[in-house]
């Protein structure tokens, strides 16, 4: 997998030379989705397919902003 990276967001997505449709298994929305599946470890998640450019996902490498 190669990642480009721009000003710290990944820009790009790439897999053998090619853009890969990307799947996110999002933890936050599972408990109240309530089409959730769930992993081995039982914690429910909403998968998402993802077939955009990758930089629109804004992905990041910054750390997370903590709240106060």
């Amino acid at each position: 997998m190669t990642l480009v990276i721009e000003d710290l967001f990944v820009r790009e997505i790439w897999v053998g030379g090619r853009a890969p449709l990307i799947r996110i298994r999002d933890y936050d929305w599972g408990p109240t989705d309530p089409m959730a599946l769930t992993d081995r470890e039982g914690f429910a998640y909403s998968p998402i397919n993802w077939n955009g450019p990758a930089w629109t996902l804004g992905l990041s490498l910054h750390p997370p902003i903590e709240e106060s």
